[in-house]
């Protein structure tokens, strides 16, 4: 990533605030090929042998170095302060690799290093995930019957899916996705013609495009993951569907 000269933060490009990443030092670039990472174990009583408990995955973390273009001028660095300074995670992708997504925010403080004239200042991101995101991939599935997707990153995936009504759902006629690989299957036993239920995996959150309806008691909540390789979708007939996600990678 250190080789990247330019990058978008929050919508702006780096060239359009005026800062390109540079090397302040010799030699070969070093880039972390994956996140930190905590492992947690026990041993028993008995035992000098330790048991993994679970493994912790840190944040992606990284820095650059960001020569000012416009030189020290105060304005211009005004205007990068106030890009930078924010309270929230915001996306964040190299030019030279846009399908790689983190959202992420400043750490810790910022200090110039200037001559007076020109100057560079080095920043360390912090992410809200251990994987860099693909940008959003929406598979449409518009008749009945068994479709196969395929997850080619390196993580398990919590989609979003929108369940679109092409008739009235009922508990005598319910509608149903299931995941062959994993056997997790959702079942719907009530959605009106024409109704969109939105089913966030990731944030196990159900939604209506009807106002003040609530589907929480319509279905078996019933999450689905989709494991890495190929997911054999089985779906009924009654609605056409819409999957979206993210690929993860290191």
């Amino acid at each position: 990533m250190k080789h990247f000269m330019g990058f978008v933060y929050d919508g702006m490009s780096s060239k359009a605030m005026g800062v390109t990443q540079v090397s302040t030092s010799g030699g070969l670039f070093e880039d972390d090929l994956m996140s930190s990472r905590t492992i947690e174990t026990e041993k028993g009583k008995m035992s000098d042998i330790t048991m993994l408990k679970r493994v912790i995955r840190e944040p992606i973390t990284f820095q650059m170095t960001l020569y000012l273009e416009d030189g020290m001028d105060q304005s211009a660095i005004d205007r990068i302060a106030y890009w930078l300074d924010t309270d929230e995670y915001r996306q964040f992708y190299f030019d030279e690799r846009d399908d790689r997504i983190v959202y992420a925010l400043p750490q810790n403080e910022i200090k110039l290093s200037h001559d007076g004239i020109n100057g560079y200042f080095s920043v360390t991101m912090v992410a809200n995930s251990p994987y860099w995101h693909t940008p959003v991939v929406a598979m449409e599935y518009e008749s009945p019957g068994e479709y196969m997707l395929i997850n080619n990153g390196v993580s398990v995936i919590k989609p979003i899916i929108e369940i679109h009504a092409t008739t009235n759902i009922t508990a005598e006629q319910p509608f149903k996705i299931k995941n062959l690989r994993t056997n997790q299957e959702i079942i719907f036993k009530e959605i009106a013609s024409g109704e969109v239920v939105t089913i966030d995996c990731e944030w196990e959150n159900v939604e209506s495009s009807l106002p003040n309806i609530y589907r929480y008691d319509a279905w078996n909540e019933e999450y689905m993951i989709l494991p890495t390789g190929q997911n054999i979708l089985q779906i009924s007939s009654g609605a056409y569907v819409v999957i979206k996600y993210r690929e993860r990678y290191r």
